[in-house]
């Protein structure tokens, strides 16, 4: 069993190497192959929502639609709500008109015309939406720089806290991609989330080093380290209970909004203890506090 007390008395360098060896990892898998897919509210495309009061077969329809026409990525998803049940149909470019497709709807499940709401995404639309949901992210990032800073008055430590911030945003993308969770209107806030979140351990890891001087910046690394996973299992415990509910009831929105943040909070054990702690215990050193 680790004892958390020694975990960074002598070589704490070496742990470096893991965060160093994930971030190429998390390049090449956002980046290279699979990539990240963009949603359909992103890049344009058809949405169909159909509402019922009884619950639909999702696979049933997907293979009537199919093997009446061509289709572009292609979901179809579960937004059940505590009065009715639901199908979100999404896909970027058919062979089919959208009123061919809300025909094939109808007569899958016997509903009325009245339960279907078709909405065409344009490309500029989506591209829009795609661009403001980056300038609040970049927005977001500027913002909080500017406030770690203004908090610890220090460049280094200031810029550590948000590094650790976009490895964690990696750290979700690059999970994403290989699972194939796109980039959307529900993703996107996750994302920002996960950075609120990626903040406050690292700041509490930056203040204790920082700011107290009893015992060793090693050990008081080692007692920050004891909270802050004890705060980050809690959420995961938490998350893991919401995508495994949210996945056996088919309500994909919370599914990709809970497992995205897990992501992200797996990601964050590596940035914020073998990476920020590591480089900030280096930074006291160097600056002559013993370790």
């Amino acid at each position: 069993m680790v004892n958390l007390n020694n975990l960074y008395k002598g070589n704490y360098k070496r742990y470096l190497i893991l965060p160093a060896i994930l971030l190429a990892v998390f390049f090449f898998l956002i980046l290279v192959f699979p990539t990240v897919k963009q949603g359909i509210d992103l890049r344009g495309g058809t949405s169909i929502i159909v509402r019922n009061d009884t619950m639909m077969d999702s696979s049933l329809l997907e293979k009537r639609l199919l093997e009446k026409y061509e289709f572009s990525d292609l979901q179809i998803n579960s937004v059940s709500s505590p009065t009715d049940y639901g199908l979100l149909v999404q896909y970027a470019q058919s062979d089919a008109s959208a009123s061919e497709v809300q025909q094939t709807i109808i007569e899958t499940f016997s509903i009325k015309n009245e339960r279907i709401q078709v909405n065409q995404i344009g490309a500029s639309f989506g591209a829009k939406f795609y661009e403001s949901g980056t300038t609040a992210m970049l927005a977001g990032a500027v913002l909080v720089t500017l406030v770690v800073f203004l908090f610890f008055r220090e460049i280094i430590p200031s810029l550590l806290v948000i590094a650790a911030a976009i490895f964690d945003v990696l750290g979700a993308l690059a999970p994403m991609a290989l699972f194939g969770i796109p980039l959307s209107g529900s993703t996107i806030p996750a994302l920002l989330a996960m950075v609120g979140y990626s903040i406050g351990t690292d700041i509490m890891l930056t203040t204790r080093v920082l700011k107290r001087k009893e015992k060793t910046p090693a050990e008081r690394s080692s007692e920050s380290m004891a909270t802050g996973l004890t705060m980050t299992f809690t959420s995961i415990a938490a998350l893991l209970v919401m995508a495994v509910l949210s996945y056996f009831m088919q309500i994909q929105v919370f599914f990709e909004i809970s497992a995205v943040l897990l992501f992200g909070l797996f990601a964050d054990i590596i940035s914020t203890w073998f990476m920020n702690a590591p480089l900030l215990l280096w930074f006291v050193e160097k600056r002559g506090e013993s370790k």
